[in-house]
């Protein structure tokens, strides 16, 4: 115990991809956000959300090194239950793990009065008040930490019993109040009776009158005899004290209250550092604190010795214990000025008088685990922030709320071997907002908080963040994602991109194409007559046409308009878009998205041009078709699925053919980074012992699939250039990404 001094969603970007690659650009525009003032990373924000610049990091760092203290508090604690009970100047809060792991927190307001901020001024009398404030703050905590850490079994607590049902018709006093109050008493009638009147009792089995040279006479003789009996009792209360030190020690129970004891002081000794209130921060403190309860006691029985002995030693026990009981409030309050006292000035006199009391510390306290540490700054960080924030809301067990700063650092904590903004993402994901608006967000509820910690134990596994949100970025969409097809990765944009841009060509060139006036003499003959009307002499023949292979106008129903005049003449009228016989119907062109996977460049391209194109989708995995049709439903887009090897069951022909087939050789899978390696399917990265096996099948069956004049694309891996020139040929055109490599071969057939 110490002693008490008076925004819209942000959509998941390929910046994550893996924690490590970032994209320059994203659907055209610079993201700055992520690069930007780098040397931000230099600052680090202190303890109470202020920003402390690197020169105060290290002046912080050196003042740890040599035991100072740049940061006084006045927040002091105590160990519950499972728990940790902290004080600050105006709140207080008790954070305690429950049965099922969580950390819940109770925090309240204790605004002062007049009466009791006056009451804090008065030396001697302030040492009292905060004695007993102590006391009743510290059982009240016990009994909620008591209740979280072992609720009955249908967990609404035990029902009130006749009496209290009795204290609260009759004396009008809540139930709790009223154990609270009689564990306060019983507490300290049993403080009483082991460390007062025992001591003076067994000294009624010891008997001794020194004598002393007549000169000095009988006063001084009855005083001398009188302070060793008194100190020889202050001897017997020290050693029952530390006997009941040893014995409660040995409990299980209490080894774990010692051990939260211990983690309280590591959190405050680390805040006094000036350090980041971290579990690595805290771990490195010690857990021995001058403003220790245990301190505390040690020096009430110090003051108890001399203060008593000017009393003198009445044979009569019952008076002898009644005159300790009545001055045990100003030995306390005495006690209380020489421990704020000691605790402003550290030299070598106030450090030989707590030497004692730290001493005793090795009996209360223990290492705590670093789980104990956690709720230890739980606690702290509220307390703090309650503080600081009259507006900050309250928690309870029940509706537990954490203060924004205890999570970040938490969860910062939790992937230290990953990238920083990681934990920023995980965060805001939780939180369902976008990062800019984290510096905003001031508690986080306890459902929230467990969302992330959930985040943090699969990102640790090396699961990559769209696996663990279960979404990825691509084009600006949300991609459903999971283990059954790759993530899909800036490089695959980059090859959807390529397609997008040609397809966007192809229509462009369908709109803006004017009419053409061919003159020709002769032969209209060469147009299948659908409809022929006769209009003074000159004929008119309309003909649909519809544009197959070799029509370079792909995505166009061609209208023809031909006049023949009596010169035999004839003059032809092309539109490719406008004019359409009845019942005919423009063909959209033909797109086929080969070895699918989680279908994000199929939707990507449907979402992107509706309508305008008829898609396909394949793949050999009935899995992935399955993630590839819950986003085509998710984003609107009308794509065809097949399940199929390669072309093996793809039917009719296509202008556009897109492919990220499986690449990485056979013998490399090993090597791969674990994100890949351990989350992707092996059926996806496979391509065989050279990484050629599906580009060697898509060129068996290319001339069947693809219609003249229609264009391929494929993504390719690092070093593959050669190969695949080498396999579809010379004319093949590549692409490079990003980084300069390679990434994308566009074939012509």
């Amino acid at each position: 115990m110490k002693v008490f001094l008076p925004v819209s969603k942000e959509t998941l970007s390929n910046e994550i991809y893996y924690g490590e690659k970032k994209l320059e650009k994203q659907n055209g525009t610079e993201r700055g956000a992520a690069f930007v003032n780098e040397k931000r990373a230099e600052k680090i924000k202190k303890s109470d959300g202020t920003e402390a610049d690197g020169g105060a990091v290290c002046a912080n760092k050196k003042r740890a090194e040599k035991n100072e203290k740049p940061n006084k508090t006045r927040i002091g604690g105590q160990a519950v239950i499972e728990g940790v009970m902290m004080r600050g100047i105006s709140s207080e809060a008790t954070a305690v793990r429950s049965g099922d792991g969580k950390i819940l927190i109770a925090s309240a307001r204790s605004e002062t009065g007049k009466t009791a901020a006056a009451v804090k001024k008065i030396p001697l009398v302030r040492g009292v008040y905060n004695f007993a404030v102590s006391m009743l703050y510290g059982v009240g905590s016990l009994q909620k930490s008591a209740s979280v850490s072992a609720p009955s079994a249908d967990g609404k607590g035990e029902p009130p019993s006749r009496f209290e049902k009795w204290a609260e018709k009759t004396l009008k006093i809540n139930a709790a109040t009223l154990t609270m109050v009689m564990a306060v008493v019983f507490a300290l009638a049993f403080a009483v009776g082991i460390f007062v009147i025992l001591p003076h009792f067994l000294m009624q089995f010891i008997d001794f009158d020194i004598a002393v040279p007549e000169f000095l006479g009988g006063g001084f003789r009855n005083f001398l005899n009188g302070f060793l009996k008194n100190l020889l009792t202050g001897i017997f209360r020290i050693a029952i004290f530390l006997l009941y030190l040893v014995t409660v020690s040995r409990l299980k129970d209490i080894r774990r209250v010692f051990a939260y004891h211990g983690a309280e002081h590591k959190v405050i000794n680390c805040y006094e550092r000036a350090l980041p209130l971290t579990v690595e921060n805290a771990r490195k403190m010690t857990v021995k604190h001058e403003r220790c309860g245990t301190t505390f006691i040690f020096l009430v029985m110090l003051v108890s010795v001399l203060f008593f002995s000017f009393l003198g030693f009445d044979e009569n026990l019952f008076l002898r214990v009644l005159t300790r009981v009545a001055f045990l409030p100003v030995v306390a309050g005495i006690s209380y000025e020489v421990l704020i006292f000691s605790a402003k000035h550290d030299n070598v006199f106030f450090r030989v008088l707590r030497a004692p009391g730290m001493w005793l510390q090795r009996l209360t306290t223990r290492e705590p685990s670093d789980d104990m540490l956690e709720v230890s700054l739980a606690a702290f960080k509220t307390v703090l922030e309650t503080d600081r924030d009259k507006s900050f809301p309250l928690s309870s067990f029940e509706s537990t709320v954490y203060p924004y700063s205890f999570v970040r650092d938490f969860i910062k904590e939790e992937l230290t071997d990953y990238p920083a903004d990681q934990a920023k993402w995980i965060i805001a994901e939780a939180l369902n907002t976008g990062r800019a608006a984290l510096p905003a967000v001031r508690c986080v509820s306890i459902a929230e908080f467990e969302k992330m910690k959930e985040f943090a134990a699969k990102r640790r596994t090396g699961m990559p963040l769209q696996r663990v949100f279960g979404r990825a970025n691509f084009f600006g969409l949300d991609m459903y994602v999971d283990g059954s097809a790759l993530v899909p990765r800036p490089e695959t944009e980059l090859l959807a991109d390529e397609v997008k841009k040609y397809l966007e060509k192809l229509l462009n060139k369908k709109k803006s194409e004017p009419e053409k006036d061919v003159k020709k003499s002769g032969d209209s003959g060469l147009i299948d007559s659908e409809k022929i009307s006769e209009n003074g002499g000159i004929e008119t023949r309309k003909s649909f046409i519809d544009s197959g292979a070799g029509n370079d106008r792909l995505g166009g129903a061609e209208t023809r308009e031909i006049s023949v005049d009596g010169y035999g003449t004839e003059t032809r009228k092309i539109n490719a878009e406008s004019a359409k016989p009845d019942g005919a119907e423009t063909r959209k062109i033909k797109v086929l998205d080969l070895c699918a996977g989680s279908g994000a460049i199929a939707v990507a391209l449907g979402v992107f041009f509706k309508e305008k194109i008829d898609l396909t989708a394949s793949d050999i995995s009935a899995e992935a078709l399955a993630v590839a049709k819950k986003n085509a439903g998710k984003h609107g887009a009308e794509i065809k699925f097949a399940r199929s090897d390669i072309f093996g069951n793809i039917e009719g022909r296509f202008d556009v053919i897109v492919s990220n087939p499986p690449y990485v050789r056979t013998g490399d899978i090993a090597a791969l980074e674990r994100e890949v390696r351990d989350f992707d399917p092996v059926t996806a990265l496979d391509g065989g012992a050279d990484g050629l096996d599906f580009y060697r099948a898509i060129k068996d069956g290319l001339a069947d699939k693809l219609n003249t004049g229609g264009r391929l694309f494929l993504e390719i891996g690092e070093g593959q250039r050669a190969a695949i020139a080498e396999i579809f040929g010379e004319s093949t055109e590549f692409v490079k990404d990003f980084c300069g490599t390679d990434r994308i071969a566009v074939v012509k057939n």
